[in-house]
């Protein structure tokens, strides 16, 4: 059976190849050459250094993409990790808690959908309320929605 670890690792590996067929095929951004690297890279049977010789491009390079690359992923399993889980491990305050559960947010990940100016203007919740669920958020590095 799959660890948990497992099967994220399965679901942004798959995740990314959509978005490397979509810069590809429908957007016109990645050329087939690029497309193939990456998905070279992805299946993971060579090194950096034979896919840098494969494909005639400097081994430095190819390794800073695969490494912001990879930075991107861990950033991405621990948002999903973190926004998966109630809103109870914010530790909020009462106030705080209830103005989120009459507004129907269950979860962290709910909340960060929303942009700090539409959770404003929600009943019952003040400069207050919207600050201290702010600096609950920032403790986990998430955020409400950027504008």
């Amino acid at each position: 059976m799959d660890s948990e670890n497992q099967k994220i690792q399965r679901f942004f590996k798959d995740t990314f190849f959509t978005l490397l067929r979509t810069l590809q095929k429908e957007w016109k951004i990645l050329s087939p050459r690029n497309y193939e690297l990456f998905c070279d890279y992805l299946a993971g049977d060579s090194s950096v250094e034979d896919l840098a010789k494969k494909y005639s491009v400097d081994a430095d390079m190819l390794e800073s993409i695969v490494g912001y690359s990879r930075e991107v992923t861990v950033q991405g399993i621990r948002f999903f990790s973190l926004s998966a889980r109630p809103i109870d491990m914010l530790e909020l305050s009462k106030r705080a808690r209830n103005a989120l559960l009459g507004m129907g947010v269950r979860s962290v990940s709910e909340l960060v959908w929303i942009t700090r100016s539409e959770f404003k203007k929600k009943p019952k919740v003040g400069e207050a309320i919207t600050n201290e669920i702010e600096e609950k958020l920032l403790k986990f590095g998430l955020s409400f929605k950027k504008n």
